[in-house]
């Protein structure tokens, strides 16, 4: 099976406007002068002729304007028409084979698509024929169209020539290994609306498309929430610190409330920042007792870690110290308080899936995610990155075996604004350590404390090494947070606003597009 060579693109802009332009105005400042070196008449006639002068002017102002604006949806449709074709024709079964044929040959085949996807989206050639050629393995498309002045007539000049020209580079038959990262956020808030079967959906369609393309790719999944989930298999690792597991019994006293007057009544509630309504029974005049219960708390680790303190929650290096491990979190701890039971829980999304090409496992890891808990997207940040070095916690990537040849990327992908913050001088040694924003807060659209300013300085310490970040906003109606996304990605063309659960579909599917050819627009 060929494997396609990214290949990228430059386009070179030409107008063929620019001595039509000067033409209308040479024209209009020439029968200004005439009527201005004629001293002859009355001031009315000067005034009518300077005025018509004026007019003329506007008049060519006006048909400059509309030049540019026709020029500029050419030149969007020659270079959609473009990377139609070369993405059609690279995609096929037989592409290496067309490498066998000449230039002509190949620019022909080329030519039908450019000119049928013209056509399918309507744009008017004016019976003109886009000149398609290949050469030095590019794709060269440009065209010439007339644009109808609106007071030509006045000048005798009624139409003016307008063209664009583009030029691929076609993709070649071996392509550099891709790493990537798929950091996916699954708190509370993506189990409403459908959001969550989207995301299996757009997933397992781009793991789908990056199998496909032949290039070998290894994948890894990053679920995140508050916390991550590493499994408990790592339960020895050496960079991990597993607290001690223990029983406790518990005896509490159990509120029992009967009688009174109860009705049911819907009132606001806040998951993970997103406002739903939910059914409460309200009651007065009631008797209140108590009844003694008993149970046993059973407090073990299931493969939840927390972040790093002072500042090694931002850094992908040095665990091998006391202070330095990452700290598992017991699933429930107990605490005490006053004539009552309550526990302390750390939740976390499902367990992460380290970099394989095993995409049948791939998609069986993906269709078993849910959504739980807050969003801390630094802890999503940190363990993509993890996952995409060589070295421990994770060290399944080739980064730096074959020659620096290893391409490595990383997806964010998040449906709303941070809802959690690290707490200042915490000592870790109970949880939840990383404190979420209370109903009132959520309500408020409270901004958790240094968490953005953690996710920004995280982006750009894995955009300086070398890793290839694409974002996606996921139904976010937060400005603070598409700025955060968006400064994240790697390039504008990186960031996806993708206010839907079929434009994050779509999202996915054009990032495995671009990564496997690579086919952009490069102005």
């Amino acid at each position: 099976m060929y494997k396609l060579l990214s290949a990228r693109v430059h386009v070179e802009i030409r107008v063929v406007v620019g001595a039509n332009i000067g033409t209308l105005w040479g024209a209009n400042m020439t029968l200004f002068r005439d009527f201005k070196s004629n001293e002859d008449g009355h001031f009315a006639i000067m005034f009518a002729v300077t005025m018509t002068a004026v007019l003329l002017g506007t008049a060519a102002a006006i048909d400059v304007a509309g030049m540019q604006n026709a020029r500029a949806a050419l030149q969007d449709h020659i270079d959609s028409a473009t990377l139609a074709a070369v993405a059609d024709v690279s995609y096929r079964d037989d592409y290496a084979a067309t490498f066998e044929l000449n230039d002509q040959q190949r620019g022909a085949d080329f030519k039908d698509i450019v000119v049928k996807s013209l056509e399918t989206h309507g744009v008017d050639m004016f019976g003109a024929t886009p000149n398609v050629t290949v050469a030095n393995n590019k794709l060269m498309v440009d065209t010439m169209i007339p644009y109808e002045l609106k007071f030509g007539g006045l000048l005798n000049k009624p139409t003016v020539d307008i063209s664009a020209k583009t030029e691929v580079a076609l993709p070649g038959v071996i392509q550099d290994k891709l790493e990537i990262a798929l950091v996916l956020d699954n708190t509370e808030s993506m189990n409403f609306g459908g959001k969550m079967t989207a995301l299996r959906q757009g997933a397992r369609d781009f793991i789908t498309r990056i199998e496909e393309g032949g290039s070998g790719s290894t994948i890894a999944i990053v679920p995140f929430a508050r916390y991550v989930d590493v499994g408990v298999d790592k339960r020895d690792a050496f960079w991990l610190n597993v607290p001690d597991e223990f029983d406790t019994d518990k005896t509490w006293l159990k509120e029992i409330n009967t009688g009174g007057t109860c009705h049911f009544e819907m009132q606001p509630k806040f998951d993970d920042g997103v406002e739903t309504e939910v059914e409460v029974e309200v009651c007065t005049g009631q008797t209140t007792t108590y009844e003694e219960r008993h149970t046993v708390v059973e407090s073990r680790w299931i493969g939840c870690v927390g972040v790093r303190s002072n500042g090694l929650h931002l850094v992908d290096d040095t665990y091998s110290t006391e202070a330095t491990r990452i700290q598992g979190l017991l699933h429930e701890v107990p605490t005490e308080v006053t004539g009552f039971f309550t526990a302390e829980q750390s939740w976390c999304a499902d367990t992460v899936e380290p970099l394989t090409d095993d995409y049948v496992q791939l998609r069986h890891r993906i269709g078993g995610l849910y959504g739980t808990d807050r969003t801390y997207i630094p802890a999503g940040l940190i363990w993509g990155q993890r996952l995409l070095s060589p070295q421990e916690p994770f060290a399944e990537s080739t980064l730096g075996e074959r020659g620096g040849e290893t391409r490595q990327v990383m997806i964010l992908m998040s449906d709303g604004n941070n809802t959690a913050y690290l707490k200042d001088n915490d000592t870790h040694e109970s949880i939840p350590y990383v404190e979420d924003l209370n109903q009132a807060q959520q309500a408020d659209g409270t901004i958790p404390p240094n968490t953005n300013e953690e996710t920004a300085a995280l982006c750009e310490r894995i955009k300086a090494e070398g890793t290839e970040i694409y974002t996606v906003a996921f139904q976010v109606e937060d400005d603070v947070t598409h700025d955060l996304l968006r400064n994240c990605a790697s390039s504008p063309d990186n960031y996806f606003d993708a206010g839907s659960n079929a434009s994050l579909i779509a999202s996915f599917g054009t990032i495995s597009t671009e990564l496997e050819t690579e086919i952009r627009i490069v102005r």
